[in-house]
């Protein structure tokens, strides 16, 4: 095991209960190195297969999926994070997100929409109501969260562009790094 000049420092200083804890936290980081990437890449992976799922089924939400996706990837896999980043129709989103903390004024109505029309369904099959209140308190929790979010301060195409870019420019570090 290579040990870093810190961790060397670490073990070589005074030995007081709070440095000798740093140390050891330290040194278990160290061990489970190796294992992180992997489990990143893997969330990443699960991710982005409930984005793709929530593209096809109504009721499961695909954006925060793939911005848990791309959370993970920036921490694994430059070559997916560029992907999922560059891609032509999560790429703008997952932009505004990053930069901006910003949702778009029709992803906005889209959730509320469907939020209330789960809502309505869920009253419509007979659930009981107690049921029904746990589920729009979550739901008015959920589009307060996204109604308080601010919109992107420029135009889809213009974001879908710089996300393509910032791919673009990730591949290329990427491959950079490699190589070198």
């Amino acid at each position: 095991m290579v040990y870093s000049a810190e961790y060397r420092r670490c073990w070589q200083s005074s030995f007081d209960c709070c440095s000798y804890w740093i140390c050891v936290a330290h040194a278990i980081l160290l061990c489970m190195r190796p294992l992180v990437r992997p489990l990143w890449s893997g969330l990443g992976l699960l991710a982005t297969g409930l984005g793709i799922a929530g593209v096809v089924l109504p009721l499961l939400p695909a954006t925060p999926f793939f911005l848990l996706a791309a959370f993970a990837f920036a921490r694994s896999s430059p070559r997916l994070h560029a992907w999922l980043t560059g891609h032509r129709r999560f790429g703008p989103v997952i932009a505004d997100w990053q930069r901006h903390g910003a949702i778009a004024r029709r992803a906005k109505v889209t959730a509320v929409a469907v939020m209330v029309l789960t809502l309505a369904a869920g009253a419509l099959a007979g659930l009981q109501a107690w049921l029904l209140g746990v589920q729009a308190a979550a739901m008015a929790g959920a589009a307060a969260f996204i109604l308080s979010r601010p919109e992107p301060p420029r135009d889809p195409a213009a974001a879908a562009a710089e996300a393509r870019a910032d791919a673009a420019e990730a591949a290329g570090d990427d491959a950079g790094a490699a190589g070198g």
